[in-house]
Protein backbone atom coordinates (compact mmCIF):
# COMPACT_ATOMS: atom_id res chain seq x y z
CA UNK A 1 0.00 0.00 0.00
CA UNK A 2 0.99 3.08 -0.51
CA UNK A 3 2.94 5.53 2.40
CA UNK A 4 0.89 8.66 2.09
CA UNK A 5 -1.98 8.57 3.79
CA UNK A 6 -5.61 9.75 3.76
CA UNK A 7 -6.75 7.47 6.25
CA UNK A 8 -10.20 7.12 7.91
CA UNK A 9 -9.93 5.42 11.68
CA UNK A 10 -10.88 5.40 15.28
CA UNK A 11 -8.70 6.27 17.74
CA UNK A 12 -8.54 8.08 21.35
CA UNK A 13 -4.45 9.14 20.38
CA UNK A 14 -3.76 9.14 17.30
CA UNK A 15 -6.36 8.58 15.37
CA UNK A 16 -10.26 10.43 14.86
CA UNK A 17 -12.83 8.60 13.37
CA UNK A 18 -16.66 9.18 11.78
CA UNK A 19 -19.75 6.81 11.74
CA UNK A 20 -21.39 7.95 8.18
CA UNK A 21 -24.31 6.93 6.06
CA UNK A 22 -23.62 4.01 3.84
CA UNK A 23 -25.01 5.93 1.14
CA UNK A 24 -23.78 9.20 1.22
CA UNK A 25 -21.20 8.81 -1.39
CA UNK A 26 -19.62 12.32 0.01
CA UNK A 27 -15.82 11.90 0.94
CA UNK A 28 -15.34 13.65 3.77
CA UNK A 29 -12.17 14.38 6.09
CA UNK A 30 -12.55 14.08 10.30
CA UNK A 31 -10.71 16.78 11.95
CA UNK A 32 -7.87 15.02 14.46
CA UNK A 33 -9.79 14.40 17.77
CA UNK A 34 -12.70 14.00 17.18
CA UNK A 35 -15.63 11.79 16.63
CA UNK A 36 -19.17 12.25 15.16
CA UNK A 37 -22.30 9.96 14.13
CA UNK A 38 -24.37 9.97 11.22
CA UNK A 39 -27.96 8.27 11.22
CA UNK A 40 -27.82 5.58 8.34
CA UNK A 41 -29.84 6.03 5.49
CA UNK A 42 -30.60 3.76 3.11
CA UNK A 43 -23.71 -7.63 -15.81
CA UNK A 44 -22.13 -10.16 -17.40
CA UNK A 45 -19.56 -11.76 -15.60
CA UNK A 46 -16.11 -10.50 -16.49
CA UNK A 47 -12.49 -11.28 -15.27
CA UNK A 48 -10.34 -7.89 -14.06
CA UNK A 49 -8.26 -8.97 -17.18
CA UNK A 50 -11.13 -8.82 -19.39
CA UNK A 51 -12.78 -5.93 -18.39
CA UNK A 52 -9.74 -3.62 -17.92
CA UNK A 53 -9.21 -4.47 -21.61
CA UNK A 54 -12.48 -3.12 -22.43
CA UNK A 55 -11.38 0.66 -21.43
CA UNK A 56 -15.02 1.40 -21.24
CA UNK A 57 -17.20 -1.42 -20.99
CA UNK A 58 -18.52 -0.04 -17.36
CA UNK A 59 -20.22 -1.81 -15.71
CA UNK A 60 -23.80 -0.49 -15.52
CA UNK A 61 -25.84 0.57 -12.06
CA UNK A 62 -28.30 -1.66 -10.62
CA UNK A 63 -25.95 -4.67 -11.97
CA UNK A 64 -25.89 -7.55 -9.46
CA UNK A 65 -22.29 -9.46 -8.74
CA UNK A 66 -21.34 -12.26 -6.94
CA UNK A 67 -18.69 -11.72 -4.44
CA UNK A 68 -15.32 -12.22 -6.06
CA UNK A 69 -16.51 -10.48 -9.71
CA UNK A 70 -15.37 -7.43 -10.84
CA UNK A 71 -16.71 -4.28 -12.05
CA UNK A 72 -15.91 -1.48 -14.02
CA UNK A 73 -17.06 1.84 -12.38
CA UNK A 74 -17.30 5.70 -13.33
CA UNK A 75 -15.74 7.31 -9.91
CA UNK A 76 -16.26 10.74 -9.47
CA UNK A 77 -13.33 13.03 -9.56
CA UNK A 78 -12.69 15.11 -6.04
CA UNK A 79 -13.30 18.48 -6.85
CA UNK A 80 -14.54 18.37 -10.62
CA UNK A 81 -18.15 18.10 -10.79
CA UNK A 82 -19.01 16.03 -13.84
CA UNK A 83 -15.78 14.58 -14.31
CA UNK A 84 -15.03 10.69 -13.62
CA UNK A 85 -12.46 8.35 -14.29
CA UNK A 86 -12.59 4.61 -14.58
CA UNK A 87 -11.71 1.99 -11.40
CA UNK A 88 -11.77 -1.26 -11.71
CA UNK A 89 -13.05 -2.83 -8.25
CA UNK A 90 -13.46 -7.07 -7.33
CA UNK A 91 -15.03 -7.18 -4.00
CA UNK A 92 -12.72 -10.45 -2.43
CA UNK A 93 -14.23 -10.70 0.96
CA UNK A 94 -16.41 -9.47 4.09
CA UNK A 95 -14.63 -10.39 7.15
CA UNK A 96 -16.16 -10.54 10.60
CA UNK A 97 -14.48 -8.53 13.53
CA UNK A 98 -15.28 -8.65 16.84
CA UNK A 99 -16.88 -5.52 19.28
CA UNK A 100 -13.44 -5.88 21.00
CA UNK A 101 -11.74 -4.54 17.72
CA UNK A 102 -13.26 -1.02 18.60
CA UNK A 103 -12.22 -0.96 21.97
CA UNK A 104 -9.42 1.40 21.65
CA UNK A 105 -11.34 3.49 19.55
CA UNK A 106 -12.78 6.55 21.91
CA UNK A 107 -16.61 6.38 20.01
CA UNK A 108 -18.62 6.37 23.10
CA UNK A 109 -22.52 5.34 23.03
CA UNK A 110 -22.86 6.07 19.23
CA UNK A 111 -20.80 2.44 19.00
CA UNK A 112 -22.60 0.51 21.36
CA UNK A 113 -24.09 -2.77 20.19
CA UNK A 114 -22.17 -2.35 16.53
CA UNK A 115 -20.01 -4.92 14.95
CA UNK A 116 -17.17 -4.30 12.50
CA UNK A 117 -16.93 -6.37 9.11
CA UNK A 118 -13.64 -5.65 7.16
CA UNK A 119 -14.46 -5.53 3.24
CA UNK A 120 -11.50 -6.17 1.03
CA UNK A 121 -11.61 -4.72 -2.07
CA UNK A 122 -9.04 -4.68 -4.95
CA UNK A 123 -8.99 -1.57 -7.43
CA UNK A 124 -7.19 -1.24 -10.51
CA UNK A 125 -6.68 1.36 -13.14
CA UNK A 126 -8.71 0.47 -16.31
CA UNK A 127 -7.59 3.88 -18.93
CA UNK A 128 -6.02 7.37 -19.38
CA UNK A 129 -8.93 8.41 -17.37
CA UNK A 130 -7.62 6.59 -14.33
CA UNK A 131 -4.93 8.83 -13.67
CA UNK A 132 -7.46 11.64 -12.38
CA UNK A 133 -7.97 9.68 -9.63
CA UNK A 134 -5.31 10.00 -8.16
CA UNK A 135 -5.31 10.55 -3.89
CA UNK A 136 -9.11 9.78 -4.08
CA UNK A 137 -10.49 8.22 -0.60
CA UNK A 138 -13.17 5.46 -1.24
CA UNK A 139 -14.47 4.58 2.16
CA UNK A 140 -17.58 6.51 1.11
CA UNK A 141 -17.95 5.03 -2.18
CA UNK A 142 -17.99 1.43 -0.94
CA UNK A 143 -20.59 0.53 1.81
CA UNK A 144 -21.88 -3.05 3.85
CA UNK A 145 -25.44 -3.76 3.38
CA UNK A 146 -27.00 -5.83 6.55
CA UNK A 147 -30.24 -7.64 6.09
CA UNK A 148 -30.77 -5.57 2.62
CA UNK A 149 -30.67 -2.18 4.24
CA UNK A 150 -27.09 -0.22 4.20
CA UNK A 151 -24.47 -0.60 7.20
CA UNK A 152 -22.80 2.41 9.06
CA UNK A 153 -19.46 3.02 7.50
CA UNK A 154 -16.75 3.68 9.64
CA UNK A 155 -13.95 6.41 8.37
CA UNK A 156 -10.50 6.52 9.92
CA UNK A 157 -8.29 9.21 10.24
CA UNK A 158 -4.67 7.73 11.23
CA UNK A 159 -4.10 3.88 11.39
CA UNK A 160 -6.15 1.20 12.55
CA UNK A 161 -4.51 -2.22 11.93
CA UNK A 162 -7.31 -4.52 11.31
CA UNK A 163 -7.84 -2.68 8.27
CA UNK A 164 -5.95 0.44 6.80
CA UNK A 165 -7.45 1.94 4.03
CA UNK A 166 -5.50 4.17 2.21
CA UNK A 167 -6.27 6.90 -0.51
CA UNK A 168 -5.21 5.71 -4.06
CA UNK A 169 -1.90 6.41 -4.23
CA UNK A 170 0.76 6.93 -7.69
CA UNK A 171 -2.52 6.14 -9.57
CA UNK A 172 -3.33 5.79 -12.96
CA UNK A 173 -3.98 3.17 -15.68
CA UNK A 174 -1.69 0.34 -14.57
CA UNK A 175 -1.98 1.07 -10.90
CA UNK A 176 -3.80 -1.26 -8.51
CA UNK A 177 -4.27 -1.64 -4.90
CA UNK A 178 -6.17 -3.68 -1.81
CA UNK A 179 -8.13 -1.45 0.09
CA UNK A 180 -10.55 -2.00 3.02
CA UNK A 181 -13.52 -0.57 4.14
CA UNK A 182 -15.17 -0.64 7.41
CA UNK A 183 -18.55 -1.18 8.34
CA UNK A 184 -20.62 -1.62 11.09
CA UNK A 185 -23.99 -3.64 11.60
CA UNK A 186 -25.94 -4.47 14.99
CA UNK A 187 -25.26 -7.69 16.80
CA UNK A 188 -27.16 -10.31 15.74
CA UNK A 189 -27.00 -8.98 12.05
CA UNK A 190 -23.93 -9.20 9.54
CA UNK A 191 -22.82 -7.67 6.85
CA UNK A 192 -23.51 -9.77 4.10
CA UNK A 193 -23.19 -7.69 0.54
CA UNK A 194 -21.31 -5.04 -0.88
CA UNK A 195 -22.81 -1.88 -2.64
CA UNK A 196 -20.56 0.88 -5.06
CA UNK A 197 -22.23 4.16 -4.63
CA UNK A 198 -20.52 7.10 -4.49
CA UNK A 199 -21.93 10.72 -4.98
CA UNK A 200 -23.24 10.18 -8.36
CA UNK A 201 -27.49 10.37 -8.85
CA UNK A 202 -27.36 7.38 -11.12
CA UNK A 203 -25.19 5.13 -8.93
CA UNK A 204 -27.10 6.27 -5.54
CA UNK A 205 -30.46 5.42 -7.28
CA UNK A 206 -29.28 2.11 -8.34
CA UNK A 207 -26.43 1.51 -6.93
CA UNK A 208 -23.95 -1.76 -7.93
CA UNK A 209 -24.44 -4.51 -5.71
CA UNK A 210 -22.05 -7.89 -4.17
CA UNK A 211 -23.75 -10.48 -2.68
Amino acid sequence: MASRKKLFAVGAIAASALLVSACSGEPEEAPAEETAVEETTAAPEETQEEQAESNGDVTAPGTTLAIGDTAVVEHPVDGEDGVTGLLSATVNSIDAGSVDDLAELDLGESADGLVPFYIQISVAGVDETSDALEGSLLTNAFGGLADGTPAQGLNIIGSFDVCDTDALEEWGADASQDICIISLAPEGTEVDSVQYTPRDENYRADPVIWE
